[in-house]
C-alpha cells in the first residue's frame, strides 16, 4: 500500500510500515511543516492513504469536499506512545483491507468506516 504518513506520527510505525513492504512517503521527511490541504493534494497525486492522528483532516475531506485515495485516522487517546506500535500492528490488517477510498477512524479499539463520494 502506498501511505502518506503524517508528521505527527511516530517514527516506529512508519519504519515498521516499511519494513513490510509498504511504501510510506513520511512528511517530516519529504515535506516539513507543510499544510493539511497540500497534504491532501499530495496524497491524491500520488495515490497514497493519509495516515494521521489530525482531525482536520475530516473537515477539509467530508465539509470542505476533498478528495482523495482514503485516510486512516488514529485515536488512542488512553494509550501510551510507547504502546503504540502494538495497537496499530494489531490493527493493521483491518486497517490495510478497508482504507483504500475510505474514511477509517480507529479509536481505542473500534473501527468507523465512511466511504468517499466518486468525484465527477
Amino acid at each position: 500500500m502506498n501511505l502518506l504518513a503524517d508528521e505527527n506520527i511516530e517514527r516506529l510505525i512508519v519504519l515498521w510500515l516499511r519494513e513490510q513492504g509498504h511504501d510510506v512517503l513520511w512528511v517530516p521527511e519529504s515535506s516539513p511543516s507543510v499544510l493539511d490541504h497540500e497534504i491532501v493534494n499530495m496524497a491524491r497525486d500520488q495515490k497514497r492513504v493519509i495516515l494521521t492522528y489530525d482531525l482536520d483532516f475530516g473537515e477539509i475531506l467530508f465539509r470542505e469536499r476533498f478528495a482523495c485515495d482514503g485516510v486512516i485516522l488514529l485515536r488512542c487517546t488512553k494509550l501510551a506512545r510507547q504502546h503504540r506500535l502494538e495497537w496499530f500492528q494489531r490493527w493493521w490488517p483491518d486497517l490495510e483491507a478497508k482504507a483504500p477510498h475510505h474514511f477509517i477512524i480507529l479509536q481505542n479499539n473500534k473501527l468507523r468506516i465512511r466511504s468517499f463520494w466518486r468525484e465527477k
